[in-house]
């Protein structure tokens, strides 16, 4: 009984895995009764945006970004990144009303110049 005991572990090892990470996958060393432990997953990034005025979306990466778009006259969205449906998508660099980079979108009347004259670079 012992055998097939030993047999099973080791069998169970070679199909699943050792659980225990200090052992070799092997029956003799592996610990059948322990538990693996595995990092949580981590949460998707949730972009949120400002709508500056109509045409203009900006995804920033500033400390606190609804303080900051407020302070530039936006509109502050949460939990809703911009469109880039249609629109010239603009990587701006940190400096000016950035304190890190930031991705801007572009529609309706704006186009690339509005992005290079900002100082940025069109995708």
């Amino acid at each position: 009984m012992k055998n097939m005991t030993i047999s099973l572990l080791a069998l169970s090892v070679l199909a699943f895995g050792c659980k225990n990470k200090d052992c070799e996958d092997s029956a003799e060393d592996c610990d059948s009764g322990a538990t693996e432990t595995t990092d949580p997953e981590p949460e998707p990034d949730v972009q949120d945006s400002c709508t500056i005025v109509t045409g203009i979306c900006v995804e920033t990466d500033e400390d606190d970004n609804a303080t900051w778009c407020s302070d530039v006259g936006g509109t502050y969205a949460a939990t809703m990144g911009c469109d880039a449906t249609g629109a010239v998508v603009c990587d701006l660099s940190a400096g000016g009303d950035y304190s890190n980079a930031a991705v801007a979108y572009y529609t309706g009347s704006f186009d690339e110049s509005t992005c290079t004259d900002a100082g940025g670079t069109v995708r």
